[in-house]
């Protein structure tokens, strides 16, 4: 399955499945489970709705195109801003964990890589509940870098939180290989 429902036709399917399992086959009402309660929630669910965690999930979704944009643009300010101060980088199994430790690291390195290569989403969607969210990216980047030729295929997690009523990148995961052509 694929698009923006995916993720939730497969839990649909899976919730399904498991309710056929358990009816009985004969047209009686099935007994209830004879297994053990299930505990309360310790931490009870925000119930969000529907339009507003959509208009977060677009709001998200909008952040983080920003975050390429600047990148590409070479807006190193543009790029920090959106990041939260204690946001935590994963990329090819390296840490950054601050946005002070990003801007001291490899910014400078990814902002001179979006610059000369051409980064395209080939799928993305996004999700909020509450005050968190997040967005998963698919894409692929090609073009010339470092005098080496790049075509990889990207995926990426970002992570948002909203604090003071502002969303702000809180995780980045970020992972390539090579293009299979």
């Amino acid at each position: 399955m694929s698009g923006r429902h995916g993720l939730w036709a497969a839990c649909l399917l899976a919730l399904s499945a498991a309710a056929a399992a358990q009816a009985p086959t004969d047209g009686t009402t099935a007994p209830p489970a004879a297994s053990a309660p299930v505990p309360a929630a310790e931490t009870p669910i925000e119930v969000v709705p529907a339009s507003a965690a959509a208009a977060d999930a677009q709001a998200v979704a909008a952040i983080v195109g920003a975050f390429h944009a600047d990148l590409r643009d070479n807006w190193r300010q543009g790029v920090l801003d959106l990041l939260a101060p204690d946001v935590a980088i994963f990329e090819q199994g390296f840490t950054e964990s601050s946005r002070d430790a990003y801007a001291d690291g490899h910014l400078d390195g990814d902002l001179a890589f979006a610059q000369a290569t051409k980064y395209d989403v080939v799928h993305r969607e996004s999700y909020a509940s509450g005050d968190t969210a997040w967005v998963i990216t698919q894409a692929r980047t090609t073009g010339s870098f470092a005098d080496q030729k790049v075509d990889i295929d990207n995926t990426e997690t970002m992570i948002l939180k909203r604090r003071e009523g502002h969303w702000q990148i809180v995780h980045i995961h970020w992972s390539a290989h090579p293009h299979d052509s």
